[in-house]
Formats: C-alpha cells, sequence, structure tokens
C-alpha cells in the first residue's frame, strides 16, 4: 500500500461502487441528509446528491440530527444549520456528538458476537445464523454490515444471509446510512 498521503475517502453505494468519489483526508456517515467531511485540516458538509453544501472551514464537525450539528470553529463549540450559519453555544458537549464506538444491537434480527476470537452474528435466540468468520464485524445498517477476514486484509460486506454484498477492496469503512457508505481507498493505486 503507498504512503497515507494518497488514502482518500469517498462515498459507495450499495453495489460497491463509489457514488461520490474519494476526494476527502476523512470522513463520517450520512446523518439527516449530510455527512461530515474533511478536506486538509478542515470540515465541512457534504449533501447527499454529493454537492459540498457547507464549505469546510470547522476544526471539527459533528453528525446532523434534526438539522443542526455540533461544530468546532476558532476553538469555540457550537451548531451550525445545514445552510452553514453557525451559532456558539458553551454549553455544547462533544462527547454525544463524536461516539467512537458502537455497542452491538440487533438489526436485521441479527448482532456480532465474539467466539474463539472470531466475530460472526447471533439470532435473538442467541443462536449464530452466520458462523464466527471475521476478525472485525459491525451492525447491520441498510441491509450490509461492514467485516473484515484479518486484522490488515480489506474491509467489505455482508448481507444478512451471511452472502458478501461485494469483494472485500477497501483500505477502510463506514457503516451504510441512506444507502451509502464511506470507504477509504488508495488514490495512488487507481
Amino acid at each position: 500500500m503507498a504512503g497515507k498521503k494518497n488514502l482518500l475517502w469517498g462515498f459507495i453505494n450499495c453495489s460497491g461502487e463509489f457514488e461520490i468519489a474519494p476526494q476527502f483526508h476523512d470522513a463520517r456517515d450520512f446523518h439527516d441528509g449530510m455527512a461530515a467531511v474533511r478536506v486538509e485540516w478542515a470540515w465541512g458538509y457534504m449533501a447527499r446528491d454529493g454537492r459540498m453544501a457547507i464549505k469546510p472551514r470547522f476544526e471539527a464537525a459533528g453528525d446532523f440530527s434534526e438539522g443542526t450539528a455540533a461544530a468546532k470553529l476558532d476553538g469555540k463549540w457550537g451548531f451550525t444549520d445545514k445552510d452553514g450559519r453557525w451559532r456558539e453555544d458553551p454549553a455544547a458537549q462533544p462527547e454525544s456528538a463524536f461516539r467512537q464506538e458502537e455497542a452491538p444491537e440487533f438489526s436485521d434480527g441479527l448482532a456480532p458476537k465474539l467466539s474463539d476470537g472470531k466475530f460472526g452474528y447471533v439470532d435473538e435466540a442467541g443462536e449464530f445464523t452466520i458462523a464466527p468468520a471475521y476478525c472485525d464485524a459491525f451492525n447491520f445498517h441498510d441491509g450490509r454490515a461492514r467485516v473484515r477476514t484479518t486484522p490488515s486484509g480489506k474491509w467489505g460486506f455482508i448481507l444478512p444471509t451471511g452472502k458478501q454484498a461485494f469483494r472485500h477492496k477497501f483500505a477502510g469503512a463506514g457503516d451504510f446510512h441512506e444507502q451509502l457508505a464511506r470507504a477509504l481507498t488508495d488514490a495512488s493505486a487507481d
């Protein structure tokens, strides 16, 4: 793999093809029709249709919910709306906007579970319906779960049947939200 400077995030559709080209140094999942994206040092927001809705200018950016997102500008926390209007809020608590790990939960009737060092998926009765075969496995979102088989391997997605949605080909991946998932690729390999 080439140097990290060539790794860029974009957004893939449910077929595993880039719908929004890899062009971001970091990206978060879509929420409320918007995804926080970082270009160089600044965060902005990409709309679901692929246009840059809010030009990158924030030091940190959270997920949108009900039309607003926590954002940090000039060292101060506040909120931005979908038009990019920011207001300072000294009481803003970024911890709630930047959840780093997700707790396993049932989605599509399945939840990831660790067994003998590998993850599989159990049904609500606790029975494995997808055998433990993954070193990393996350909750299902939009009918797909991101998984990888080795710690240094590529990320891919599986369906609730356990069948691979498309080949494992991404250096990094996020969950599907609003039928798109962020995906990391080596831009120099294209």
